[in-house]
């Protein structure tokens, strides 16, 4: 929700750092590799001659590139779409507001702070941790976010399938599907997945109103 298209871009950022390994990937053959992957483990298959300083070298690059090519991924659209979803993020100041992603730490700090939505955040849990190593959909992640927030009242709110799915393995409930397109196909996959609920107009989207569900 805070590019145009992830995949995409995550695509065009390894294809650029592997092409020196002699890797000539596709989108698809980037997707099977790193989507919803443990990076390290993924270079590790890929590379397996590489030592650890190397591997950091070649993350720090994937970083790096990554947060470079953020101007160039966000569309009026996505601006504006962002705009919604900060005025809703304003308005509800007594809600704690986490992140929990499959970027690495610093390319999702990057990414709030080109939104300007860092002040808002008061922590990121991510999947690309030696103490969490699995992504969504598997529950690892959140069954770490559930351990830090036992004593409060807790919303989740996903914008993919398999965030749904991680959440709802988890028992992270109520879960909450949030897309920014009319995909029908993909708001039947949260909703057969775990969401109550399925927003498609973020102009809509209310938090308080949330924990009424």
């Amino acid at each position: 929700m805070l590019v145009d298209n992830l995949n995409a871009l995550q695509s065009t950022v390894w294809k650029n750092i592997l092409s020196p390994y002699g890797y000539n990937m596709t989108d698809q053959e980037s997707a099977d590799w790193f989507q919803n992957q443990y990076i390290i483990d993924a270079l590790f298959n890929l590379l397996p001659f590489t030592t650890i300083d190397e591997l950091d070298c070649i993350i720090e690059k994937k970083q790096d590139l990554f947060i470079s090519l953020i101007p160039k991924c966000v569309s009026e659209q996505t601006r504006k779409t962002v705009s919604s979803l900060l005025v809703t993020l304003q308005q509800s100041v007594d809600i704690k507001y986490i992140v929990v992603t499959d970027l690495f730490k610093k390319e999702m700090q990057l990414l709030l702070e080109f939104h300007q939505l860092t002040k808002y955040i008061s922590n990121i849990f991510t999947s690309q941790s030696i103490r969490i190593r699995q992504c969504k959909p598997h529950p690892t992640i959140y069954h770490s976010v559930a351990s830090q927030l036992k004593e409060h009242s807790i919303v989740t709110v996903e914008t993919t399938k398999e965030g749904v799915m991680s959440a709802s393995y988890a028992n992270m409930t109520p879960i909450i599907g949030l897309v920014t397109n009319s995909d029908a196909h993909m708001k039947s996959d949260m909703i057969t997945n775990g969401a109550c609920v399925v927003i498609d107009q973020l102009d809509n989207f209310q938090m308080n109103y949330l924990f009424l569900l």
